[in-house]
C-alpha cells in the first residue's frame, strides 16, 4: 500500500473522535507526542481502528515511533509481511493439492 494511501487512512482515522485531529495537522513529518499530542495509548487505539480498513491485524508500533512517516513505515512492513505470508500459504496449499 503506498504512503499516500497510508497518509489518507490516518487522516481519516485520525479527524474522528476521540482524536478529532484535522487533516491538514497530519503529515509525513508531524511529530505524534509533540505535534499530534498523541501518546502510546492513543497509537494502540488508532492501530486497532485501522485494521478493519486495512483488512488486517496489525502490530502496536514501536516505542521508538515517533513521526507519521515511523508509523506508515510500520505499517507497510507489517502490511508487506502480511502479504508475503499469505502468499506463501496461498502457494503451499496450491502445491498440495497437485
Amino acid at each position: 500500500m503506498t504512503t499516500q494511501t497510508l497518509l489518507a487512512h490516518l487522516r481519516t482515522q485520525l479527524a474522528k473522535d476521540p482524536w478529532r485531529i484535522s487533516p491538514v495537522r497530519i503529515y509525513p513529518d508531524a511529530r505524534l507526542a509533540q505535534d499530534l499530542d498523541l501518546d502510546s495509548l492513543d497509537l494502540q487505539e488508532l492501530t486497532l481502528a485501522l485494521e478493519p480498513v486495512l483488512h488486517t491485524e496489525l502490530t502496536d508500533p514501536p516505542a521508538t515511533t515517533q513521526t507519521i512517516a515511523h508509523l506508515i513505515t510500520h505499517l507497510q512492513s507489517h502490511l508487506q509481511s502480511h502479504l508475503q505470508s499469505h502468499l506463501q500459504s496461498h502457494l503451499q496449499s496450491s502445491a498440495l493439492r497437485t
